[in-house]
């Protein structure tokens, strides 16, 4: 795998990690309701994927 690849895979492993975090304890009731929290997620699965 070229260490570019790598360097994706850790930097979706990290965001990964910090979504958890952002949620750790909510219910989806959470979710629905709090509208920072949904923005929050959003912009983590949302990200741009870095050019090759």
């Amino acid at each position: 795998m070229p260490p570019s690849d790598l360097v994706r895979l850790r930097h979706m492993l990290d965001a990964a990690c910090e979504a958890g975090t952002f949620v750790a304890g909510k219910t989806a009731q959470d979710l629905k309701s709090d509208r920072i929290l949904s923005l929050a997620l959003a912009s983590k699965s949302l990200a741009k994927p870095r050019p090759r």
